[in-house]
């Protein structure tokens, strides 16, 4: 089979996007002479497809040759004439219900009637009797095939089957019952086709059909291209307009966050109210992830609850913003100057940004200071205290911070007959009252003396052991510098452990033999038992050991009083063990320690 399409020269210029293809319908497929053959282009903006098909012959297959029809329909494969597939390639050849089809060939629908009265009717010239018997239009009529096609009047006789060279139906010993197999049908929607002639031609003898011709009148269409342009224009802005509803939208109360005054350890809540004002569902996340306090990302000082969530349309959430400076992260703000700042970005999903502006003053603190900064300060780390007279900025103005002396003189006026274990805590249980904690370190931080009436009681004596105890903890260097730690702990009593302790930084000596001589007097007031206490509590914090990975510190400031509120997470046993080991050893470094200075 082929097909040849033969244009006026005055028409190829309009003829693009030329693809053609084929099918097989016979056994499997693949065998037999049965498919067809296409073309498929467009004539201005018209697209046209023409067909041509074999079908199933014999008389009784009227049922396959419809399904012959859709099978075409589902398999006919289209290629351009470079032989890419076009963009149309996996869907069905009537699917696209703008083209205009032309299926014409030997479709083989026979006459349902017997030999003798197709001839007799032919005698006659009952066309029109005759095709009321056409199985063709009876698969029409009944949607089994060719749904929607149409065809010219047909006013000649049956073009098949006829002796060869002659014209005269089938004589052989079969004869054939005479039938319209040839036939030229057309389909579109909306588009004109006019029939000006539809024909056989008798008098070509050379096969069993007859030709069959058609001249029509077809109408195309052709684009507008200032109302396309409009229309194009208008299906845009209906579509911006369709986007626009469906882009998450919602409205964020505060874009600026005013945290005042922060200081360490005191927690600061503000809260922020999300609204989706949009038409649909919204989902959304801090893009800048910021893990709850119970991770301990020790540095941060801020979190969110919740992070992330999802709204309907019109429902609102509120957000939590929590600040808790831990002496950690204090240590950074310490160097970093007043301004606390940082932005947090909320983003909807498939949305915008908000941008909120988190701002606050930070409040410096004693805590997470180095001695030397400490001694050097000359007054309150609050305060901006000029050189004193005769005395050079470089050198440090006390050899023991200003603060630690302040909270030793109040042990020793007012908590001596405190029990050393009730005093310093039994292993973190007892961390002292958080509204006094943050009252004594701001009297530290300010230079403003200790409120002895309001710390009056074990209460405030407490508070006060538990602030000295932050300060050690968190000391930016310890009291004894890790490289001189091993020192100490290898260290007999009396010469060999003064030796070590002269070996030490002017500050961290002179600290260290105050705090000696402050457990001397608590020992001397309360026994020698005391002295497992002090060491107990004293030792890890002079001479500090890193905290292995699986353990972790809580943020509260009553849980921050020592190392002691470490609490087992997942750390190997073997790890633990060599941890539990060094502390061990320093506890009895420092028990030495105090020894020797009592025996000196």
């Amino acid at each position: 089979m082929i097909v040849a399409v033969l244009a006026h020269e005055s028409v190829v210029p309009y003829i693009t996007e030329v693809e053609s293809g084929y099918v097989g319908c016979g056994i499997m497929g693949v065998l037999g002479n049965k498919g067809a053959v296409a073309i498929r282009f467009k004539v201005f903006d018209t697209r046209i497809c023409l067909v041509n098909s074999h079908l199933a012959a014999d008389q009784n297959q009227a049922e396959r040759r419809d399904s012959d029809f859709h099978e075409i329909c589902r398999r006919l494969v289209f290629k351009r004439e470079d032989g890419s597939s076009c963009q149309t390639n996996d869907l069905p050849l009537l699917f696209l219900s703008r083209t205009m089809v032309f299926w014409f060939g030997d479709l083989n629908y026979r006459l349902e009637s017997t030999y003798n009265d197709v001839l007799a009717g032919i005698k006659a010239s009952r066309v029109p009797h005759l095709l009321q018997r056409d199985q063709l239009g009876h698969s029409i009529r009944t949607g089994r095939a060719f749904a929607g096609f149409q065809e010219a009047p047909i006013t000649f006789h049956p073009t098949y089957k006829f002796d060869p060279g002659t014209n005269r139906y089938d004589t052989s010993e079969k004869q054939r019952t005479p039938a319209w197999c040839d036939r030229i049908l057309w389909r579109h929607p909306t588009l004109n086709v006019t029939p000006v002639k539809y024909r056989s031609h008798m008098r070509y003898g050379d096969s069993d059909h007859k030709p069959v011709s058609a001249i029509l009148t077809v109408e195309t269409e052709v684009i507008d291209q200032d109302k396309y342009a409009l229309a194009v224009k208008e299906v845009l802005r209906e579509h911006d307009k369709w986007e626009n509803e469906f882009i998450p939208e919602a409205s964020v109360s505060e874009q600026l966050i005013d945290l005042g005054e922060v200081k360490v350890l005191k927690p600061v809540v503000r809260t922020v109210e999300l609204r989706n004002t949009g038409k649909i569902p919204v989902s959304w996340f801090f893009a800048s992830a910021r893990p709850t306090p119970t991770e301990d990302d020790a540095d941060q000082w801020m979190w969110t609850e919740p992070s992330k969530g999802y709204l309907e349309p019109g429902e609102r959430q509120s957000i939590t913003i929590r600040i808790l400076v831990s002496p950690v992260a204090a240590r950074n703000l310490n160097h970093a100057g007043s301004a606390l700042n940082d932005i947090l970005i909320l983003r909807l999903e498939h949305g915008r940004d908000f941008f909120i502006s988190v701002e606050g003053r930070w409040l410096k603190t004693c805590l997470a200071q180095s001695l030397q900064s400490l001694c050097d300060t000359g007054g309150a780390v609050r305060v901006d205290a000029e050189p004193q007279n005769g005395t050079s900025s470089e050198e440090p103005r006390h050899s023991v911070p200003q603060e630690l002396q302040v909270l030793s003189k109040f042990i020793l006026a007012h908590a001596m007959d405190v029990p050393a274990r009730e005093l310093w805590g039994n292993n973190g249980e007892e961390a002292g009252d958080e509204a006094m904690l943050e009252t004594v370190l701001d009297s530290l931080d300010t230079g403003a003396p200790l409120d002895e009436a309001r710390l009056a009681g074990t209460a405030g004596a407490r508070s006060v052991a538990r602030v000295m105890l932050l300060m050690f903890e968190y000391l930016e260097v310890p009291v004894i510098p890790d490289q001189d730690q091993e020192m100490f702990v290898a260290s007999a009593e009396g010469s060999p452990m003064l030796e070590a302790v002269a070996h030490l930084p002017v500050v961290h000596r002179a600290t260290l033999l105050h705090l000696l001589e402050l457990c001397e007097s608590l020992i001397d007031k309360q026994g020698p038992d005391t002295l497992a206490v002090l060491a107990e509590v004293f030792g890890p914090l002079v001479m500090r050991v890193p905290l292995p990975s699986g353990l972790a510190t809580s943020g509260s400031i009553s849980s921050v009083a020592g190392l002691n509120t470490a609490t087992p997470m997942t750390s190997p046993s073997k790890e633990m063990k060599r941890y539990r080991t060094k502390i061990q050893a320093r506890q009895l470094a420092f028990a030495r320690l105090v020894q020797t200075l009592q025996n000196s």
